[in-house]
């Protein structure tokens, strides 16, 4: 299952980890399907750590952001829930040690890390983009909780 991200910076695609999370995927999907993160702008991003988007609406799923998994580590272009129970999210620009455990891994970029490095060398002041980082439209790609909706994925 994957998602993409058109941003204003080149396209992400992702890859959703829905075995390990499906709460925090669940959630971040049912968001992109709303068109919750078209137009949202980076709110922070720090050379070496993570660039972080913002939602437009809550989570739909209380659970998301606590499927934390010792064996999910963060990693150069995974993706991440900002908080439980929010649909923020966060893209790890290095190895984050001190964030395994504590936060919700729930997918990594399979596609455009080199949009990513764009993301970590625009430049930035007090760790907010200068020049706007945009999320213009995502796009999924397979959505197995919109088939088991409808009663083909059990």
């Amino acid at each position: 299952m994957s998602v993409s991200l058109d941003t204003s910076l080149g396209r992400l695609k992702i890859q959703l980890f829905y075995d390990e999370c499906p709460h925090g995927c669940e959630n971040f999907l049912a968001q992109c399907a709303q068109d919750n993160y078209d137009g949202i702008k980076a709110k922070r991003s720090e050379k070496g750590f993570i660039i972080q988007f913002p939602s437009k609406a809550p989570s739909i799923h209380p659970e998301s952001g606590v499927e934390t998994r010792p064996t999910i580590k963060h990693q150069r272009g995974t993706i991440s829930l900002t908080k439980p129970g929010g649909s923020g999210f966060y893209f790890a620009y290095a190895r984050q040690p001190d964030l395994d455990g504590n936060k919700t891994v729930f997918g990594r970029i399979i596609e455009g890390l080199d949009v990513l490095d764009k993301m970590e060398e625009a430049q930035t002041e007090n760790n907010k983009p200068v020049t706007d980082i945009t999320i213009d439209d995502t796009e999924i790609h397979f959505n197995p909780f919109a088939l088991r909706s409808v009663g083909q994925l059990k």
